[in-house]
């Protein structure tokens, strides 16, 4: 069964509100670190791909952080890996259901949102090759980790079984975009989609059995986050100097459709289904 990390115990509520907002802390101390050093990576590091042809609706800036709503906006993804820190700190064997029981996943997908914050200011603060590789590798886990997490399921995987899936799925489309970066946003779109035929598919034969409601508010969230982002890249509807800028919305919206897609898998209860978890 997927487990609680054996031997370590569940922290005080107060104990894991520290270690949330250290979280939440620790990624705007890198963020502040990063933008203060932009023109020492732009120096020395290749450009993105998209600095010969513009790369999102907001003017970049002479000097300091190229696309500053869009870096800063890329914070809202930590404020939902600090809740899901917060979340898998207080998790107990004795109760709740396979993913609340364990702290390995939910930590892994906290890891996860905090990482689309921190590559993503740098991405959008640098526009540099190395930036926009971490920002489609923290994608990738993020969109990775609902198809290891229902493989896990349907094969009776245990813990290191989901870890090791994961980050198979991961280090794929990775590996595929170091070396062919025009593929970064294809791979990423290829592995949401493939997230949501196969949760969609699983639920349809039983095998998923979380909260519809929950899906259906992640699905929603990312659909609207996308047309945003769509809009904002082909420039239907752009004004490069506002303070409001659509792929703005697209980073605040992966915060909602981040949680919301932990609950779903939280809210699958063990009890009213056919598959066997996997022994730790």
């Amino acid at each position: 069964m997927l487990r609680l990390i054996p031997g370590l115990p569940v922290p005080s509520s107060t104990g894991r509100a520290l270690a949330a907002a250290l979280s939440l802390a620790i990624a705007i101390v890198l963020c502040a670190a990063i933008g203060a050093n932009v023109e020492a990576q732009v120096a020395r590091l290749a450009p993105s791909t998209c600095v010969s042809f513009g790369c999102y609706c907001e003017a970049d800036a002479a000097h300091g952080p190229r696309e500053v709503v869009d870096a800063w906006s890329s914070l809202a993804p930590a404020v939902a890996g600090a809740a899901l820190l917060w979340s898998a700190l207080g998790a107990r064997r004795s109760a709740g259901t396979a993913l609340t029981r364990s702290r390995i996943p939910t930590l892994l997908l906290s890891g996860a949102a905090s990482s689309i914050a921190v590559f993503s200011f740098q991405y959008h603060a640098t526009h540099t090759l190395l930036g926009e590789w971490l920002d489609a590798t923290s994608l990738y886990l993020l969109a990775g980790f609902t198809i290891a997490w229902r493989i896990a399921r349907l094969r009776a995987l245990p813990v290191r079984g989901f870890v090791l899936v994961y980050g198979g799925i991961v280090a794929t489309p990775a590996a595929l975009a170091w070396a062919f970066p025009a593929t970064r946003k294809v791979a990423f779109v290829a592995l949401a989609t493939a997230a949501i035929v196969i949760e969609v598919v699983a639920r349809r034969k039983g095998a998923a059995t979380g909260r519809g409601g929950l899906l259906g508010f992640a699905v929603g969230s990312f659909v609207l986050a996308s047309v945003a982002w769509t809009l904002d890249w082909t420039r239907r509807v752009c004004d490069p100097t506002s303070v409001f800028q659509l792929h703005a919305a697209w980073h605040v919206l992966s915060a909602p459709t981040i949680l919301a897609l932990h609950a779903y898998l939280a809210s699958e209860a063990d009890g009213d289904r056919a598959i066997v978890e996997g022994a730790a």
